[in-house]
C-alpha cells in the first residue's frame, strides 16, 4: 500500500522501518531509521498504509528520525473535512489513543464516518493525506465552535514501514 501511495504523488516518500518506540505512557513516539541523509526534516508528514498520516517528524540525525504519533498529548495537526473542504479545524491527541477535533463552527452538520484530512495550511504537511473518521460528536449550545472524536484509520502500535513525505527540492 505505501508503494502505491509513493508512486501515486506528486512529492517523494522517503519509505522507513519503525525500529522502536515509546514506553512511556504519556508520550506516543516512533524512531524510525532514516534520517537527514535521506532528507528527512523537522516538521515533515509521515504517513503508513495508503497515505495515511500518522504523525510529524520531531528531531533528526543522520541516520535515524523521531516521529511524534498523532495519538500523543502535544501533538496537533491542521485538518478539513473531506466533504467541507472549506471547513478548517485543528486534530490534537488525547489520553494517546484518540484524536479530538476543534474549532469546528456551530453551523456545520457533523456526521459519524465523515473523512477528517489534513487541510494544507501547514508548511511541509500536504493537503488531502488522511487523519480518519468523525466517531463522535460534542456539541455545546453556547460554544461558538464544537468538537469531534476522530478515529484513526490506522493502529498506530501495529506500525512498521512508514513514509516521510518530501516536497519536490526540499530533497538536497
Amino acid at each position: 500500500k505505501m508503494l502505491q501511495f509513493k508512486e501515486e504523488n506528486k512529492y517523494i516518500v522517503q519509505l522507513g522501518r519503525v525500529v522502536t518506540r515509546s514506553s512511556d505512557l504519556s508520550d506516543n513516539f516512533v524512531v524510525i531509521d532514516i534520517g537527514a541523509r535521506e532528507a528527512v526534516r523537522i516538521g515533515y508528514a509521515v504517513v503508513a498504509g495508503e497515505g495515511n498520516v500518522v504523525g510529524k517528524v520531531i528531531r533528526v540525525d543522520e541516520r535515524v528520525a523521531v516521529v511524534r504519533l498523532l495519538v500523543d498529548r502535544n501533538s496537533s495537526i491542521a485538518v478539513s473535512l473531506a466533504a467541507e473542504q472549506e471547513t478548517q479545524g485543528l486534530v490534537q491527541g488525547r489520553r494517546g489513543i484518540t484524536l479530538e477535533m476543534d474549532f469546528i463552527p456551530q453551523d456545520i452538520v457533523l456526521q459519524p464516518n465523515m473523512l477528517v484530512r489534513t487541510s494544507g495550511l501547514e508548511d511541509h504537511i500536504p493537503a488531502g493525506l488522511i487523519v480518519g473518521t468523525v466517531s463522535n460528536v460534542e456539541e455545546s449550545g453556547s460554544a461558538l465552535f464544537q468538537k469531534a472524536i476522530v478515529k484513526p484509520i490506522l493502529d498506530f502500535d501495529a506500525l512498521n514501514i512508514v513514509g516521510v513525505v518530501i516536497f519536490p527540492g526540499d530533497e538536497n
